[in-house]
């Protein structure tokens, strides 16, 4: 399920999304949410809420279409707050994005609105799609902290699958480096067995995530955590790209069990 508002980066979003709902075979679901106030207009008004909603799903349905025409695209305009009414549809949903072109410098009070309530509050994993430049998601790691505990395995799952579908290297931030096999962790040696096709890199964690990752020096695709490390995402996702020539920040997939 895709979140589409009009603008580039939930158009790009959605072709992120629509990768991933081939691999699954599953349908992409275009959702527009039509806020309170437009839905409250004058029986004898022109319904504008309406029909800009119908607009911008008519558009990036023929945006996919022409990138993936044997995928199936559903569409639907639900009524009232974004955030809530995401989190609504969520509960059917295998994945849910939404597009961002960074996050302000007051980030929280920015932030603080859908994408931040779907990764607080959504029934299923959420991906932030971060676009540069009006371009999409760059090339880059996919980039996973683990701490050789049992939730490692959740993180792993998904981060392998990513790296797998987007042709991609993993970098695994350890926080503990210990009980190694070779160049990988124990855990890290399971699915990497799983998935012999996907490059890994092994680095420490010495500060949090997002420092560690604007530390790296290497482009980074998507970053992918857990709901509890869910605040995160505004300094994960990055500043706006507005006359920065190295644009930084990075897509973020919020799992959960």
């Amino acid at each position: 399920m895709v979140g589409i508002d009009g603008s580039e980066a939930a158009a790009h979003a959605a072709t992120w999304a629509a990768l991933e709902a081939g691999a699954r075979g599953l349908p992409l679901r275009l959702v527009h949410v039509i806020a309170e106030e437009a839905a409250e207009t004058a029986p004898t008004q022109p319904d504008l809420g309406v029909e800009y909603a119908e607009t911008v799903l008519r558009d990036v349905d023929l945006l996919l279409r022409e990138k993936a025409s044997e995928l199936k695209v559903e569409t639907a305009m639900p009524h009232g707050p974004p955030g809530s009414a995401l989190i609504d549809e969520s509960r059917e949903a295998a994945m849910v994005c939404v597009g961002s072109v960074g996050i302000g410098c007051l980030s929280r009070a920015i932030f603080g609105s859908t994408a931040a309530e779907l990764a607080q509050g959504a029934h299923c994993p959420v991906a932030v799609i971060r676009a540069h430049g009006g371009t999409g998601a760059a090339r880059g790691w996919i980039a996973v902290a683990v701490d050789h505990t049992p939730g490692d395995d959740l993180l792993l799952e998904h981060a392998f699958r990513e790296a797998q579908l987007r042709d991609a290297p993993i970098l695994a931030i350890e926080s503990k480096p210990w009980r190694r096999v070779g160049r990988h962790t124990l855990r890290i040696e399971h699915w990497a067995s799983r998935y012999p096709g996907v490059r890994i890199r092994l680095t420490p964690l010495r500060r949090g995530l997002p420092d560690a990752l604007g530390q790296i020096g290497e482009p980074v695709q998507l970053a992918v955590i857990g709901k509890h490390d869910a605040d995160d995402v505004p300094r994960i996702v990055g500043l706006p790209d507005v006359g920065v020539i190295e644009p930084a920040g990075s897509s973020v997939l919020v799992v959960r069990d």
